[in-house]
């Protein structure tokens, strides 16, 4: 019973790991446009293609990081199922679900940010010109 809960949070653990590896190689491809359903959606973001692709790609560390610690913790929840009793289990798979979520939107966070940043500067810049 201990690996089937396992099983479920490693199926979870798999399908974020997932989304984070395609997150940390969209950026560079050219079917990623922005409003894409996989990607980060915001106003920034959205503002153009270029503060889609830049943002995506300057978060691409944590994307990659949340694909590493995805397959870390996936392996490390399957491999200590059977020694676990049911409450560790139903404890620790969860936990590692979250904090893998949380690396992936902290990069997200760190995508908007940058988008917000370059719609910033490209205001000033604008503006410079006007005048």
């Amino acid at each position: 019973m201990q690996l089937l809960i396992a099983s479920l949070f490693g199926a979870v653990l798999l399908v974020l790991g997932l989304w984070a590896f395609y997150l940390a190689l969209a950026a560079e491809r050219k079917n990623f446009v922005p409003g894409s359903k996989l990607g980060f959606r915001t106003r920034a973001l959205m503002h153009s293609e270029t503060t889609w692709r830049e943002g995506h790609f300057q978060a691409r560390p944590f994307f990659i990081m949340g694909a590493v610690i995805a397959v870390m913790n996936l392996f490390a929840i399957l491999s200590l199922a059977p020694s676990l009793r049911m409450s560790q289990i139903c404890i620790m798979g969860p936990m590692l679900c979250v904090i893998v979520l949380g690396i992936i939107v902290t990069g997200g966070s760190a995508a908007n940010k940058h988008a917000r940043q370059v719609l910033t500067e490209s205001k000033k810049e604008s503006t410079e010109v006007r005048k």
